[in-house]
């Protein structure tokens, strides 16, 4: 009497479904990637800069209120 397991055999149709899983997520995680660095792209060359370039004008305007009222006072 043998107790041997018998051997599996790889499922064809399980395979190909795995696949065609795997290769969907690769690609799902390559647009959001893509995405995700267009995003930061935008964000570091036209936010940034446009928000340094606001607190600049602020710093400006506050010195010349200052110059102008010691120098009308």
């Amino acid at each position: 009497m043998s107790l041997a397991l018998p051997s599996l055999a790889p499922a064809a149709a399980r395979a190909e479904h795995v696949r065609v899983r795997c290769r969907a997520r690769l690609e799902r995680d390559r647009r959001r990637s893509t995405r995700l660095t267009s995003i930061s792209r935008f964000g570091r060359h036209v936010v940034a800069p446009a928000i340094i370039a606001g607190l600049v004008g602020l710093y400006a305007a506050d010195l010349l209120s200052i110059t102008l009222r010691a120098f009308t006072a």
